[in-house]
């Protein structure tokens, strides 16, 4: 969903507020940040709609709410704003951050973001922000390595709960460079494979020679074998998780991946045991990225496309703008397939209030999500009423329509 880490935050920042403290800081902006964060409404229900805008003004708009807010909180207490893996985040995201890292001077606002710069070349969007905001008043850059090995071998005290020999531990921060999430998978998948275990008094030990307990697989591997143990039920929720690039909701996955709700819960908890998924996200988007990429490139066409349709019925006939974008990505993502017009057209005029106008005529390429919008066509809105509760989300009502299943999704061998 674009702009799904700041959603996010703001979300805290509600959540932790008193209603009064919250209105006061939102001022005028708390319908615009309500269009990303609906939780906002159900914590201030007299919070008015947003008027409509142009794309380029409605964005401009929701930074500078975002930022009213942020300030306004900082007022009261320091405030710290955490961003992780930036080298995958949407252009919104990344433009957010540049406008939130020039008002943040002055202010008891700190944004804390972190990339990998292997991923970061001159012509990425990140890489240009960061040129600009280089190391001026307000701004410092700082380049982070792995785990020394003795950082290395505290971390594998306690997941071991015991001493760890120096030679494990020198393998081991070789061979993932100190990273500690490499660090944690790899051990996890020693473990797994039974290469190291538990012995009698309690210690782990290994089943034999360091050179030989296959510490040089790669992360990704490591996944793709842990993928290759679990049912064909749950790859294929992992799969339908993996178009989406953030937080998901269970019930629009297990449409796209078209299970049924017993199914589907089953195959969540075989992904949440093998720790490849938490609460509606991945527990790395390494993890995401590894079982997107086993996907052959039809099939990748073919789950966006899906995803595009069930988000059409799930948001209904006259989506929020976040919602009309988060179905504008998946077409564009689909966009080899043939259709695409049914939900992507050059960046109307300010819709009306509630219904947006049809049009017939044919719309041009879509080069990026970002520069167009989409236009909900959903024959069968979201039944407002009648849904099963479920622990992991909301489902749709019985006899709701869902668009058919992608047919032949193929996984390739991940190895093992």
């Amino acid at each position: 969903m674009p702009y799904a880490p700041i959603a996010e935050a703001i979300k805290t920042l509600g959540l932790a507020a008193d209603p009064d403290e919250l209105r006061r800081d939102l001022g005028g902006g708390g319908p615009v940040l309500a269009q990303l964060v609906p939780a906002l409404r159900r914590m201030l229900p007299e919070l008015p709609e947003a008027v409509a805008l142009q794309p380029g003004e409605e964005r401009a708009r929701l930074l500078d709410s975002l930022t009213r807010l942020l300030t306004a909180r900082s007022v009261r207490a320091p405030v710290l704003v955490c961003l992780d893996d930036l080298q995958w985040a949407d252009k919104g995201t990344t433009l957010m951050l540049a406008h939130l890292a020039r008002f943040a001077a002055g202010h008891r606002l700190l944004v804390l973001g972190t990339y990998r710069p292997a991923e970061v070349g001159r012509g990425h969007l990140l890489g240009r922000v960061l040129e600009t905001l280089g190391d001026g008043p307000g701004s410092r850059h700082l380049s982070l390595g792995g785990l020394e090995p003795r950082a290395v071998g505290r971390l594998l005290e306690t997941l071991a709960d015991h001493e760890v020999p120096d030679d494990a531990v020198a393998a081991i921060s070789s061979e993932t460079e100190g990273n500690p999430f490499f660090i944690r998978e790899v051990v996890r998948h020693l473990v797994e494979e039974g290469t190291i275990y538990r012995g009698s008094d309690g210690r782990w030990t290994t089943a034999g020679p360091l050179a030989d307990l296959g510490i040089r697989e790669g992360v990704r591997e490591v996944i793709g074998r842990r993928l290759s143990r679990l049912s064909d039920a749950a790859n294929r929720l992992l799969s339908a998780a993996s178009a989406f690039e953030a937080a998901f909701r269970f019930d629009v996955v297990a449409a796209v991946a078209a299970m049924g709700e017993s199914e589907a819960l089953d195959a969540l908890d075989q992904a949440e045991a093998a720790r490849l998924l938490q609460p509606a996200t991945f527990v790395h988007d390494l993890v995401r990225h590894t079982v997107y990429e086993e996907l052959e490139s039809k099939d990748r066409a073919r789950l966006h496309r899906q995803a595009a349709e069930v988000l059409e019925v799930t948001y209904g006939p006259v989506p929020s703008p976040v919602q009309a974008s988060e179905i504008a990505t998946q077409y564009h993502h689909s966009a080899a397939l043939p259709g695409a017009e049914r939900g992507v057209e050059p960046s109307p005029p300010p819709p009306t209030p509630r219904r947006p106008a049809a049009t017939t005529r044919p719309p041009p390429s879509c080069a990026s999500p970002s520069t167009c919008s989409c236009r909900a066509t959903s024959a069968a809105p979201a039944s407002s009423g009648g849904s099963a509760s479920s622990r992991r989300g909301i489902w749709p009502a019985a006899g709701s329509a869902t668009p058919a299943p992608p047919a032949g999704w193929s996984r390739s061998p991940s190895g093992g």
